[in-house]
């Protein structure tokens, strides 16, 4: 892609290149030109409405988000340090079309390898807050591809990751997070909640965008359409430092890196890097080797009693038959679900104390457990003797407001009792932290759990907190609150040897907690999030009669959060699908020495209705990837007839003597089976699926992949 040539009266564009990357920054700090030297793919393509490498936000009074950005006279000088290139801006001054504000600003950028390396220092001496700050900001990104459709935007933000195929036209098009941008434009706003990265892609090119933050910070990252008339989009990674004049920030852990590949090559790189800084747990072998558990309602918000603590031992029993070992308990305290957090107090109505003990003392007996829920991030302001204290816990506003969250769980008539609670968000400083410590202690000690879930958390926005009486010393800092919450609670579970779940995930609940819980949301794109942490334990909901989706579950190693009726009801009542979920506990623990759930294959131009793909490969050579295994299992909303399939490799030699029998009808196949046996130097052929799995032999690795037998096709 061709550049048009710079004014001749301006200065010479500062550059930075080697035999990977081209990089070229003209006056003002706008980047000209950003080039994969090997290959010859520009990702940076209209120099014209590029933006300034920074932006920073000032609230003067009477404008609301006033920008300021680099003096257009603004030089890069070229420097070098420890043998790398680099790129030095400085200023004492930030422009905009209010005038001169004196904020000073040091921009250092090195390129080493494929990737660049961004840093910048910000000094307020001006009278006013910075409250945001959007660096680096990256524009005239463009397509990578002939069909703009193979381009693609990654964010792993909420969930499972939010992937935006041809992001040009997209945020013209898209509703649900775009907002008016003051130039006339659309944006698009992540709360990264799970990860600090980002990935540009096509085919076999990208960019990675790395946020490598050991301060857990808040952050965001911004894609917006600053011209709609342009054919390009920019993206930014903005801060919150909320920074008082006569103070300084520094941000300097950015990466920018070109490599051949799509979203697995950036984040190969960034599990590389958090695996030095935030270490995923190593969940117990039981919790492991477990297919999930079958969620329990007590009570509902409008006082309605569903079933009482009596009933628990009885509830356990159905759910152990269906190959589940744990009972996940909402609503069981006195206020009931979604109502007068954080009074967690056993309810009379219920049985009471003594009775809630004895249900639990009861299940965890026979070898079960049982795990009770606690909000973790949201409380009610009218909850007794918690109001006082809550109201100075409350997350505020850069204006001094509190937070509100709302929401429904149910299409039942407690919709209105939930509406009407007034629900704000916590900040997670050292009250906030000790109540929910002391909560789960009580919990395990008193009540007898074995397991404690925390709700609203992994979740989260991560909002910055600006209440001045908080113990933080900076509003984006609120992240490393949270992780002291998690390790205080943390320290109370492995006192009684108990297990910890939350809502959601991010890196700061990843050393932290057994079982990340993601609702039916993680299913949207679940490889980005188990490529990148192959070993975090989560778990997805399935619903009674969903067999198609409990086989997909169970092909990507997700353990399950069985909802039968909304939650009123027991699995017993559907004995067909409480069998083939039986079946799958079964297969689990048959295959728990040979398969280990890690690396997965994007769902990328593969419609829905033909399944999704997920790589699976032996615990014996879990580092080499080169062994994967791929297994498929159909989506066609079409039920257990669909079919589905799994892959199992293994290798004899590592394994002599050792034969392997699957039975296929767990997974839905319940007719004829056809397999294809792959083997290294040689072509795929039509095998007996249970003689290859049995005979195979050699010390290359073996891939079985069976299928429901097609029609016509003996």
């Amino acid at each position: 892609m061709s550049f048009r040539r710079p004014d001749p009266g301006a200065p010479p564009p500062a550059v930075l290149d080697n035999e990977i990357v081209r990089f070229v920054l003209r006056s003002g700090g706008r980047v000209t030109s950003l080039e994969n030297v090997s290959t010859g793919v520009s990702y940076v393509s209209n120099p014209d409405t590029v933006p300034c490498l920074i932006r920073l936000i000032l609230p003067v009074p009477g404008w609301d988000g006033h920008f300021l950005e680099l003096p257009p006279d603004a030089e890069a000088k070229r420097v070098q340090v420890s043998g790398d290139c680099g790129l030095l801006i400085s200023t004492d001054s930030m422009r905009s079309s209010l005038g001169e504000f004196r904020v000073s600003v040091t921009i250092r950028i090195f390129l080493g390898g494929g990737e660049l390396r961004l840093g910048v220092q910000i000094r307020n001496r001006s009278e006013y807050r910075l409250t945001e700050v959007q660096f680096p900001r990256i524009g005239g990104l463009v397509s990578l591809t002939a069909d703009p459709y193979d381009t693609a935007l990654l964010v792993p933000g909420f969930f499972e990751g939010e992937m935006i195929r041809d992001p040009v036209s997209c945020l013209d098009s898209r509703n649900a997070w775009l907002t008016s941008s003051p130039g006339g434009g659309r944006r698009l706003w992540f709360y990264p909640r799970i990860m600090q990265w980002a990935d540009y892609f096509g085919a076999d090119e990208g960019l990675y965008f790395g946020l490598e933050d050991p301060h857990l910070r808040v952050k965001a990252f911004l894609a917006e359409r600053e011209r709609r008339s342009d054919d390009s989009f920019v993206v930014s990674w903005v801060h919150y430092p909320h920074l008082a004049p006569k103070t300084s920030c520094t941000y300097d852990t950015f990466r920018m890196v070109v490599h051949a590949g799509d979203w697995h090559a950036g984040a190969d790189l960034y599990r590389k890097w958090c695996a030095g800084f935030r270490r995923e747990r190593e969940v117990p072998p039981d919790v492991r080797e477990s297919i999930g558990w079958h969620f329990v309602f007590l009570r509902h918000g409008d006082g309605r009693i569903v079933r009482r603590y009596a009933e628990l031992p009885e509830l356990f029993e159905a759910a152990r038959e269906a190959g589940l070992n744990t009972l996940q308990v909402f609503g069981f305290h006195d206020a009931g679900m979604d109502r007068g957090y954080p009074d967690y107090r056993p309810s009379e109505a219920l049985g009471g104390e003594e009775e809630l003990r004895s249900a639990l003392d009861s299940i965890t007996g026979q070898g079960g457990r049982v795990a009770l829920y606690q909000a973790g991030s949201a409380a009610n302001l009218f909850c007794g003797e918690f109001s006082a204290r809550i109201a100075e816990w409350a997350l505020r506003t850069g204006r001094g407001e509190t937070v509100r969250r709302d929401w429904t769980w149910t299409e039942s008539d407690t919709n209105p009792w939930i509406r009407a609670e007034p629900f704000v968000l916590m900040c997670y400083g050292s009250g906030w932290k000790n109540q929910v410590a002391e909560t789960t202690a009580r919990y395990l000690a008193r009540y007898g759990a074995t397991a404690v879930h925390l709700d609203h958390i992994g979740d989260m926005d991560f909002l910055p907190c600006y209440a001045e009486n908080h113990d933080h010393d900076s509003p984006e800092r609120a992240p490393e609150a949270i992780d002291e919450l998690f390790a205080s609670v943390r320290a109370e579970v492995d006192r009684s040897r108990a297990t910890l779940h939350c809502e959601g995930m991010s890196e700061v609940s990843l050393p932290w907690v057994d079982i990340h819980w993601g609702q039916n949301m993680l299913l949207r794109h679940p490889e980005v999030v188990r490529y990148t942490f192959p070993r975090s334990l989560m778990c997805t909901t399935v619903q009674e009669k969903q067999y198609d989706q409990a086989a997909r579950a169970f092909v990507l190693g997700l353990l399950f959060d069985v909802v039968v009726d909304l939650g009123t009801g027991s699995i017993d009542r559907y004995p067909e699908f409480a069998a083939y979920l039986r079946s799958l506990a079964t297969l689990r623990r048959e295959l728990k020495e040979y398969l280990v759930y890690g690396t997965f294959v994007d769902t990328r131009g593969i419609r829905r209705a033909e399944g999704v793909y997920a790589r699976s490969y032996l615990a014996a050579g879990a580092s080499r990837a080169e062994d994967a295994a791929v297994g498929e299992v159909c989506d066609a909303g079409a039920g257990a007839g669909a079919g589905a399939a799994v892959a199992v490799q293994f290798d004899a030699a590592e394994r002599p003597g050792r034969a392997l029998s699957v039975d296929w009808s767990v997974l839905g196949i319940c007719g004829p089976v056809e397999a294809t046996l792959y083997a290294p130097d040689a072509p795929p052929r039509r095998v007996d699926p249970e003689r290859a799995l049995s005979d195979a032999s050699g010390a290359s690795p073996v891939v079985v992949v069976a299928r429901p037998r097609s029609e016509g096709n003996p």
